[in-house]
């Protein structure tokens, strides 16, 4: 086993961020923000609320008002109104969409969705690009082309930021469940947003990899435990790797809180970065 592989912590990162936020935020309380989320039994249900408790949390943290409202909720179209009127911030929770709920997708208050160069990006879209960046950087100084393999390419994420890493001028290898003839080999940072427990196996990998960054999340409600793609066994064998829970989530969470505080001129605070970690090649 390679000692050297390091986590990115990021509850860690999000904690000392919140810290400094907290210093320039000040009179939060008349933000809101509505996180909505599928009725118990939907899709993906479990992961959804999970999620928007821990978006919830981060909200609070900071003083601004934050709710969560299922679709099935009594006060569901009064908090579609409000957020059609402009009185609140909202967040979606996916397998959720804003277009398919009546809402205004890309507008001011809709922290998911931010257009940007006229590309709309989601929030965990940005997320990862900030992950990702420093580490194609630091392969390009040295000498090492950045192919990036992203596994459930052809899911909303994975389409999205294929999109965005192609323009970074990034090689880019798309991967599908059942394409295991697809070689990862030399492929030096991989992204798995599939969703589905451990579907990612060692032997998968093809090698020792820079990056590891995992967007799935699936919950066993048996055991109350949270799981990502990659089994626990690949992350010996990359250098840096995004642990589930508590790595893209918290980040995610980061980014969102921003989007409301840059959207009301809030200023004089450093975004959240990976800058303390060298992601040495």
């Amino acid at each position: 086993m390679l000692s050297y592989s390091q986590p990115i912590d990021g509850k860690a990162i999000q904690l000392s961020h919140l810290r400094e936020l907290r210093l320039h935020a000040g009179n939060t309380q008349k933000i809101n923000c509505t996180i909505i989320t599928p009725p118990p039994g939907a899709s993906s249900a479990a992961e959804a609320y999970i999620s928007a408790r821990q978006k919830r949390k981060v909200f609070q943290a900071l003083g601004i008002n934050c709710i969560i409202c299922r679709t099935d909720d009594p006060s569901f179209q009064k908090c579609s109104e409000e957020i059609r009127q402009g009185g609140t911030y909202f967040i979606v929770q996916r397998p959720l969409d804003a277009k398919s709920l009546g809402l205004p997708v890309g507008a001011p208050g809709d922290l998911e969705a931010c257009t940007n160069k006229g590309m709309t990006i989601t929030a965990l879209a940005e997320t990862v690009m900030r992950i990702v960046q420093p580490a194609v950087k630091v392969l390009q100084k040295n000498g090492r082309e950045p192919k990036v393999g992203i596994l459930g390419v052809n899911g909303f994420f994975g389409r999205e930021i294929s999109q965005i890493l192609a323009l970074e001028g990034a090689e880019i290898i798309g991967v599908d469940v059942g394409d295991d003839d697809v070689s990862l080999e030399g492929v030096g940072i991989i992204i798995s947003a599939i969703g589905i427990r451990g579907v990612v196996k060692r032997k998968r990998l093809q090698g020792y990899k820079h990056l590891l960054v995992d967007v799935g999340f699936s919950y066993d409600e048996i055991s109350g435990q949270g799981h990502g793609d990659f089994d626990s066994e690949c992350y010996s064998h990359s250098r840096y790797y995004t642990p589930v829970p508590g790595g893209v989530g918290p980040l995610q969470s980061l980014t969102l809180v921003e989007r409301a505080l840059a959207s009301c001129n809030i200023k004089g605070y450093q975004d959240w970065s990976l800058d303390s970690l060298s992601f040495v090649a």
